[in-house]
């Protein structure tokens, strides 16, 4: 005869976390949140509704707030949107460039993603966190030199011109991923920023070695 299956109930540790806590689960909860309203946005009393946990379960799992968010970066720079990443994927820069700025357009205006992380939690900040500034501005820095290295190579194999810099061009592509992510929380559509991707491909004479970009 088969033994009843009986639910056990959640018991809390010494520490005062439910043994149902996921942290994988509650830190996915904390980007959105930090993703939504930024660094300086969101308190540690925020943070504990949104995870559904304690203070002392949020400290002895993630640290501070700073670590925290450190951690929401991280996971989202591996499992989200990176412009930085299209960069080496395609064969010429303009098929890079182009898939980069229409998937950019989907990402930023799904009301799920409200921008891009590293732009939308720069948005606002003062002293206090501003070690967390310089990391997002690490991590633009490390998208335009990205792009400078595919131009700089597109250059070097005749698919671009010399001129401009490779460096111009790089940080014009990561321009307007930033402004995307402003006018998508302006209430721009898709539709919008496609005509945006559209435009930008449409202006630049990257293929054609001789043309002059400004």
């Amino acid at each position: 005869m088969k033994k009843a299956k009986v639910r056990k109930a959640k018991v809390r540790k010494a520490g005062g976390r439910p043994r149902g806590f996921v942290a994988d689960e509650a830190l996915e909860k904390a980007l959105h949140l930090f993703w939504a309203k930024g660094y300086e946005g969101v308190t540690i009393s925020h943070l504990t509704q949104a995870m559904g946990v304690n203070r002392p379960s949020l400290y002895a799992t993630f640290g501070n707030k700073e670590e925290l968010f450190r951690k929401a970066l991280a996971r989202y720079m591996q499992n989200y949107f990176s412009a930085a990443s299209f960069a080496s994927q395609f064969t010429t820069a303009r098929a890079a460039v182009e898939a980069m700025l229409h998937a950019a357009a989907d990402f930023v205006a799904n009301p799920k993603h409200p921008g891009c992380f590293e732009v939308v939690a720069a948005l606002a900040g003062g002293d206090a966190s501003r070690g967390i500034q310089q990391q997002l501005c690490d991590i633009r820095i490390d998208g335009v030199e990205a792009w400078r290295h595919r131009f700089a190579r597109a250059q070097a194999e005749g698919e671009i011109a010399a001129s401009p810099a490779a460096i111009d061009l790089a940080r014009y592509v990561m321009t307007i991923v930033a402004g995307m992510t402003v006018q998508a929380r302006n209430g721009a559509t898709a539709d919008d920023l496609h005509s945006v991707a559209h435009l930008a491909i449409w202006s630049w004479p990257l293929a054609y070695p001789t043309a002059i970009f400004w």
